[in-house]
């Protein structure tokens, strides 16, 4: 059984054992302990700011790369697509794309990599030449060629018109009006001739084509199917 005095004594060794040097050490912890959490809290506080400034500036690039898309879809279709096109035929190839009616043929003629003749198989008139039968296409579009160039539509319509006016050919020109100089059909006038060239550019690309097309303003279908032309840029 326990004294008295035992209790005392065991009462008084704790309190001696319980220094003002250990309150100081707890004081210290708890002072170290609330600087780390402040500390934490500061560094967490500057990683959400970055976060929420990050995230601001992604969606501003998605809005920018949206509206850029949109501004080069709107540059190489002057017009947006008649209803009827939901049901076109897409052809693609490794620098470019383009629609046509289902009831069009689309045909390669490898007169050169990218050469593909666009026509209604309903308008081919029948002609003799040298002796021989050959079909003649009323309605179409001939892609030509496409490349990279320095200049722009009306500048290298200018010169194949010179080329053709050393041969004594006199041809006359008209520029898109929604495109201006990246996009010039040029004819010779004869409405009843169904060979034209449009040059058609956009940044250093160019496309070469031979149509039955007669005015960049009319809407046949000879130009609707050209609105539906794009470029694929390599990356």
């Amino acid at each position: 059984m326990v004294s008295m005095e035992e209790k005392i004594s065991f009462t008084l060794n704790v309190k001696e054992e319980y220094t003002p040097q250990q309150e100081d050490e707890t004081a210290d912890s708890r002072g170290l302990l609330f600087t780390a959490i402040t500390f934490l809290s500061v560094v967490f506080l500057i990683v959400l700011g970055v976060f929420i400034w990050k995230n601001k500036s992604y969606q501003n690039d998605l809005q920018n790369i949206s509206q850029t898309s949109s501004a080069i879809f709107n540059i190489l279709s002057p017009s947006p697509p008649d209803d009827n096109q939901n049901n076109w035929t897409s052809y693609s190839d490794v620098n470019f794309t383009i629609k046509y009616p289902a009831n069009w043929v689309a045909k390669k003629v490898f007169l050169s990599k990218t050469d593909l003749v666009i026509y209604d198989p309903n308008q081919i008139k029948q002609e003799v030449e040298n002796g021989q039968e050959v079909q003649v296409l009323l309605a179409y579009i001939d892609i030509l060629q496409i490349g990279t160039t320095t200049k722009d539509a009306q500048k290298l319509a200018e010169d194949y018109k010179e080329q053709m006016r050393q041969k004594r050919i006199i041809l006359q020109s008209e520029q898109s009006p929604t495109l201006g100089t990246n996009l010039v059909l040029v004819s010779n006038g004869n409405t009843e001739t169904s060979d034209n060239n449009v040059f058609l550019t956009n940044n250093n690309m160019v496309a070469v084509f031979k149509t039955s097309l007669q005015h960049l303003t009319d809407n046949s279908t000879e130009n609707q199917i050209l609105r539906t032309f794009m470029f694929i840029q390599s990356q």
